[in-house]
């Protein structure tokens, strides 16, 4: 077992006690990286860099979102964790306001958290994402990917995924509650398997082979595990969403294809296949 370089740039203290600081990380030898990051409230962008390892800025007010990085090479892969210094895991409480119509907001008053992250193309990586509650960018385009997780139960995310996939790969996203807007590459085979609840799916580039609209009496929603009782003609029928699967012609023709499971509890999905 080895480790990495770990350095840090200073650290200061602004109004309202707010702080920063930056790490970077150096993956050595390994030949593929693992990356897991987790936060429970707050802003997250994730972007490619020149170069390897990880470059990251880390803004958060005083006792919530400081970082805490482990980075550790185990045989030939490296293991790098990004979690909040004194983070149990648990602790996800997020509040939120609003409506479907009108879109969520989170409130961000007592968890100013900012990370900006940038990983290098070096190595294939495998990430994850977890968060109790986020808002931001995750974009993969330049990086070489194996697998890619993400799970937030409350979120307003652009997640672009047209990254450089190695072989036959696999994505699970899960949003509890919130908005995704998601980008997928178009030269490769494509198979999405949905599982929506309430709120609106708007699919351009994929083709729809199964599933139908799900029926509005006594539905039973996977994702809560409590029956729902709709009023005929209500608001939830104006708002109940589709499960299916979605693939574009290359799907198991092609000799890379990426199979995404998607699953959107309350809220919006837009999906776009594009360059």
């Amino acid at each position: 077992m080895g480790g990495a370089l770990l350095s840090c740039g200073p650290t200061w203290s602004a109004e309202g006690e707010m702080l920063q600081i930056s790490k970077s990380v150096d993956f050595g030898d390994a030949e593929s990286v693992e990356i897991e990051v987790e936060l429970r409230v707050g802003e997250l962008t994730l972007l490619a860099m020149d170069g390897t390892g990880l470059n990251g800025n880390f803004r958060f007010s005083s006792g919530h979102g400081e970082p805490q990085i482990d980075y550790q090479v185990e045989g030939r892969r490296g293991v790098l964790r990004i979690t909040e210094a004194g983070s149990n895991g648990n602790d996800r409480s997020v509040d939120l306001e609003g409506d479907l119509e009108d879109g969520f907001n989170w409130n961000f008053s007592d968890h100013e958290t900012m990370w900006d992250i940038q990983l290098g193309h070096g190595q294939p990586l495998v990430v994850e994402v977890n968060a109790g509650a986020m808002a931001g960018t995750i974009d993969l385009r330049g990086l070489s990917l194996q697998s890619f997780k993400l799970e937030t139960g409350a979120g307003d995310i652009d997640l672009d995924l047209r990254g450089g996939w190695l072989g036959n790969s696999e994505v699970e996203i899960d949003v509890g509650v919130g908005e995704l807007e998601l980008l997928l590459p178009e030269g490769m085979g494509l198979a999405l398997v949905l599982e929506s609840g309430i709120g609106s799916v708007d699919i351009e580039g994929l083709e729809k082979l199964a599933g139908e609209q799900m029926e509005t009496e006594g539905v039973r929603m996977p994702f809560w595990g409590v029956e729902i009782k709709p009023e005929s003609g209500g608001w939830f029928d104006r708002h109940l969403g589709q499960n299916g699967v979605w693939t574009n012609e290359s799907y198991g023709q092609s000799t890379t294809n990426l199979r995404l499971r998607v699953k959107v509890g309350v809220g919006q999905l837009r999906v776009r296949v594009k360059d």
